[in-house]
């Protein structure tokens, strides 16, 4: 009687491979170096006005996606979009110099509020203008009463006051 004796790794081995077989190792290979290079082009980022800007866009934000030539980012409030559009040309143009062989012509946003995940698209300046009279930001309406007012997150309130603060002084 010969009896075949087979460890789990054995076993396994046939399902782990069928089922990794449709991943390149060389296209893990480029994700990881789009993300070093991401991270290395945010750290770039520097403001006279944010200390740490590129630092708090990292922390605050991920890559979720690239499709039709666009790099979907996720975020965790909708300030960071903001700032993520005024270094767009920066950030974008990093990517082209650093990895020539993929080409990025728009980041895209994903909100992440309350563990939901928003469509993607890609915010307008004019979007931006409206939700912002919409949420009360610009105190157009003097009827609202303070307490009813939606508050950024201090680190952001922090990051507006100190724009507006180089803006009105001309620094």
């Amino acid at each position: 009687m010969n009896i075949d004796i087979y460890s789990a790794a054995d076993i396994v081995n046939g399902t782990i491979t069928s089922l990794f077989s449709n991943i390149s190792s060389k296209k893990m290979h480029e994700a990881q170096n789009i993300y070093s290079v991401w991270e290395s082009i945010l750290r770039s980022i520097k403001s006279s006005v944010i200390p740490n800007c590129g630092e708090k866009l990292l922390e605050h934000s991920k890559i979720i996606d690239i499709k039709d030539n666009i790099m979907v980012i996720e975020v965790d409030h909708p300030g960071w979009i903001q700032l993520f559009e005024t270094y767009k040309k920066y950030i974008l143009r990093g990517i082209e110099i650093k990895i020539p062989e993929i080409v990025i012509t728009s980041l895209s946003y994903h909100y992440k509020k309350d563990g939901q995940i928003k469509k993607a698209r890609t915010v307008t300046r004019e979007e931006m203008e409206r939700s912002l009279e919409k949420n009360n930001f610009y105190e157009k309406d003097k009827r609202v009463k303070n307490s009813e007012k939606k508050e950024l997150p201090p680190e952001l309130k922090l990051i507006f006051d100190k724009f507006k603060q180089v803006i009105l002084t001309n620094d």
